[in-house]
């Protein structure tokens, strides 16, 4: 059986509304993996918009990184967008702020003010990495019943398993929404602040909820 490769920097764009994009990165961002960040905000094509890099789920980056995210800011303003730090981590804050990089871009926690989605639960994007490893996997098996993946709750505790058929799950990890597939007893009581936007027997799709912070 073919084993998981370990997931060092897991990077997802998504487009929530016309005008912005979130490119969210999660994991370690290191000389082997800028290159990478480079090109996924090199990637992003709105014109006159804003780019929010969503940075609450990236555990550490080096100098390489900071030095990409200049070059991309600066890329990014000649195309007439704006790149937005969004939610950083503690220890990736303190590195910006110990390298003076704080000063150079507009930092936000959380909601942007402007009605910018609020970000994923911690951890959804390596989930969904993760997801989107077993969904590779499971295709050349040809199933045609349900697939079990891992809910993408956000909580490393969590042990639910949620399940759909493959295309479903494909249909929704290609959708423009920032959205999570959990399991449905996480909206069961519906005081989550999450927007549900597709429910299935064994799944839930959720987006953040624009007046709460998930």
């Amino acid at each position: 059986m073919e084993h998981l490769q370990p997931l060092n920097m897991v990077l997802r764009t998504t487009k929530p509304r016309p005008g912005v994009a979130v490119v969210a990165v999660a994991g370690e961002c290191d000389l082997y993996e800028a290159s990478r960040l480079e090109a996924a905000l090199a990637a992003v094509c709105i014109d006159d918009g804003r780019v929010l890099l969503d940075l609450s789920e990236l555990r550490f980056l080096d100098s390489t990184a900071l030095g990409a995210l200049v070059k991309a800011k600066r890329r990014l303003e000649q195309s007439g967008c704006e790149l937005v730090l969004l939610a950083p981590s503690r220890e990736v804050m303190r590195t910006l702020s110990l390298t003076g990089v704080d000063s150079v871009f507009a930092i936000v926690d959380g909601d942007d003010g402007e009605g910018a989605e609020a970000p994923l639960p911690r951890n959804a994007t390596m989930f969904r990495a993760v997801n989107e490893r077993i969904c590779e996997l499971t295709r050349s098996w040809e199933l045609d019943e349900v697939v079990y993946f891992v809910c993408e709750c956000g909580d490393e505790g969590c042990a639910r398993p949620v399940g759909l058929a493959l295309e479903a799950f494909e249909r929704i990890a290609a959708g423009t929404d920032a959205t999570a597939i959990v399991h449905p007893e996480h909206v069961a009581n519906g005081s989550n602040g999450w927007r549900v936007l597709e429910s299935g027997k064994e799944y839930v799709v959720v987006t953040p909820s624009k007046t709460h912070a998930l």
